[in-house]
């Protein structure tokens, strides 16, 4: 129950090359479904990470031509570190910042 209630535990994200991939799963693997989120670097439109007392998320907005302007998909990051939130913020500010470029 301490699992469920405290969301996916196995965080992984991968930026390299033209895409960016997003897995998001649990320890114990018939609790929940996995995450997986795999799109083109251009399509970031945005991302905020919200803390909520114990439990942190990920939330990235990408451009999507199914739905009307973007989808917003959500991650449990509760259980990275603060190094690795740092590192992860690092990188999809700098796909945000070279987006914004080529935009201009």
């Amino acid at each position: 129950m301490i699992f469920y209630k405290s969301g996916r535990q196995i965080f992984e994200y991968d930026s390299d090359g033209e895409a960016v991939h997003f897995r998001n799963r649990n320890i114990i693997p018939f609790l929940q479904k996995p995450l997986s989120d795999e799109f083109p670097k251009y399509k970031l439109i945005n991302y905020e990470i919200l803390n909520f007392l114990f439990i942190k998320r990920l939330y990235i907005k990408v451009a999507s031509k199914n739905t009307i302007g973007h989808s917003i998909l959500r991650y449990e990051i509760t259980y990275l570190t603060n190094k690795e939130i740092n590192d992860l913020v690092f990188s999809l500010s700098k796909i945000l910042k070279t987006n914004q470029e080529k935009s201009h």
